[in-house]
């Protein structure tokens, strides 16, 4: 299979060069328009026929790794597989709606303290044994175990029972029935407002027909599982090529219809080089964080289609709380001051995005209000002021400590992000306008995770994923695993657990109205920007969608032809 798949490879490159050349030759005599007669006929609604067929090679900006468990998985490179082999009870849509997945509806009970979700039938694993509701049940007994080790316990822990299953005390989850095979009950604690997302959304699922004999905590060792992985996704693994590609195949018997596409190949690709083999054919889709304007112009001269969408994600600059430099809210508010946040946007993302003043970016429908928050517009003067009320001195262009010395700290960042990469030194010049020193540390994104997590850091740059639902606890609760900022705040915490003790919308939002009016003046961290997403695609791709949702609707992505 591997040889043949590089073969197919060099057969796409030979045929690309071939078409280069053909653009050289002498073009036919075209007979001449009548003046006034329709000359160009109207292209033809494509056939459901001629829609199947073809590969779409994805770039990927660093090699998937080989953890192909979708439970457990934690980098953007392995979700680009996962998400599209494994599936889970409901979707997100590129809209941000909630619409049915493995799960074809589901129903809350009139106190909402328990919930219903109908699974559907004749779901097929990759391998063709039947998806069914004992599988969910693994899957959440998996994730509750003690040996567990990716993220998702928080997200199942609201459910009755699950502590106990968790700490070894019984043997079944008291708060989850399976009814029967294509049904399955689950009852909370207490009103668990999250649930559609945080459950129903989180747990790609897995097959317990393969997964049943392995011991949890041992789960991440099992490499020749983990790189061949079964679920139930419309694109199933056909080979992994370790630094290189993944290969994988249209699923025959996907419960709604075979893909249209017959391969999809992710692709480790420098970034360097990603627009070249864009334009040349040797990938099809690549994100986009850069949306200069002559890579803009170059795109629309090409027909290369950018797609975009406004983003879930945020970027902030990270303060360690165990710092005392940072325990005064004056400090925090002043470098929100001290940082041309409108500066990098326009800069650096030619618009493409907006300056962020609390959590939750203005696409959500639970963000507080433009007028209900301060903006924090830029301002030197006012972040000088700040300081000196903080303690501080500013005198002959530096910021003083009280015992008379400069303001110093060390500022890291992942690489990778070229936008992110690129606002360092500007923050670095901001910083620097008002008197503080400020080193840049660039490195891995593994290398600063580990010292963020021992922390081991003054300043960071880094970026959370928002998405659809408003509860942000994992990030910002105190004691949170990705609370990287030791933050604690005893109101804090009181507004994210009110914001889950309630089911609808509307009493949620005002809620989460306080809390992000809270944090805008309690400041956390220094919020920056929301960058908009892109991806720029093949022209003759269609029905792909922004990367807001990895691979959202990818069975009906097709080819034109």
């Amino acid at each position: 299979m591997k040889k043949r798949l590089i073969l197919f490879l060099v057969a796409i490159l030979m045929l690309t060069t071939m078409l280069s050349g053909c653009g050289t030759s002498e073009p036919e005599a075209a007979e001449p328009a009548v003046p006034g007669e329709e000359t160009t006929e109207p292209a033809a609604e494509p056939t459901e026929d001629s829609k199947y067929g073809g590969t779409l090679i994805r770039a990927s900006w660093n090699p998937p790794s080989g953890n192909f468990l979708s439970l457990i998985t934690s980098t953007d490179n392995d979700f680009l597989v996962t998400d599209v082999v494994f599936e889970s009870l409901i979707k997100i849509t590129d809209k941000n709606e909630l619409v049915p997945g493995l799960a074809e509806s589901w129903e809350i009970a009139d106190d909402s303290m328990s919930m219903i979700f109908h699974l559907r039938e004749g779901v097929k694993w990759h391998d063709g044994e039947i998806f069914d509701a004992d599988d969910v049940l693994f899957n959440w007994k998996f994730i509750a175990n003690a040996g567990y080790t990716g993220p998702l316990y928080s997200n199942f822990a609201p459910i009755v029972g699950m502590e106990a299953f968790h700490n070894g005390e019984t043997e079944e989850i008291e708060g989850v029935e399976v009814i029967d095979p294509h049904t399955i009950k689950i009852s909370f604690n207490d009103v668990y407002a999250s649930v559609l997302t945080m459950v129903g959304t989180k747990a790609n699922l897995i097959p317990e027909h393969i997964w049943k004999d392995v011991e949890v905590a041992k789960a991440s060792e099992q490499t020749e599982m983990l790189r061949n992985p079964i679920g139930t996704g419309a694109f199933m693994m056909d080979e992994f090529a370790p630094d290189q590609y993944v290969s994988l195949v249209a699923f025959e018997d996907y419960w709604e219809g075979r893909a249209y596409l017959d391969r999809i190949i992710i692709k480790a690709t420098n970034q360097d080089t990603a627009q070249a083999e864009l334009l040349s054919g040797q990938i099809n889709y690549m994100t986009v964080s850069d949306f200069n304007p002559d890579d803009m112009g170059l795109y629309e001269e090409e027909g290369i289609q950018v797609l975009t969408t406004a983003g879930g994600s945020y970027q902030f600059m990270g303060v360690n709380h165990l710092n005392p430099d940072f325990q005064d809210m004056k400090v925090r508010q002043a470098l929100m001051y001290g940082v041309d946040r409108q500066g990098l946007v326009e800069n650096l993302m030619y618009g493409y995005g907006e300056i962020l003043t609390q959590p939750l970016p203005t696409s959500s429908w639970a963000h507080p209000g433009e007028g209900n928050v301060e903006n924090y517009d830029y301002s030197p003067e006012k972040a000088i002021a700040l300081f000196e009320e903080a303690g501080y001195k500013y005198e002959d262009g530096m910021m003083l400590r009280p015992n008379g010395e400069q303001l110093k700290w060390v500022l890291k960042y992942p690489s990778g992000n070229k936008t992110r990469e690129r606002s360092a030194p500007v923050i670095q010049q901001n910083l620097k306008d008002i008197g503080i020193d400020l080193e840049l540390q660039i490195m891995e994104f593994a290398t600063m995770f580990d010292q963020l997590n021992t922390d081991d850091f003054e300043l960071f740059l880094i970026g959370f994923g928002a998405g659809v639902e408003p509860d942000q606890s994992r990030f910002w609760k105190t004691g949170a695993k990705y609370n990287l900022m030791n933050y604690e705040s005893a109101e804090n915490d009181r507004l994210l657990d009110k914001g889950i003790s309630f089911i609808e919308n509307d009493a949620r939002g005002e809620v989460y109205a306080e809390w992000g009016i809270f944090l805008n003046q309690d400041l956390p961290s220094i919020f920056l920007y929301t960058p908009e997403l892109g991806c720029a695609v093949s022209p003759d791709l269609r029905g792909a969608s922004a990367p807001n949702v990895l691979w959202y609707d990818a069975n009906h992505w097709y080819y034109a032809k």
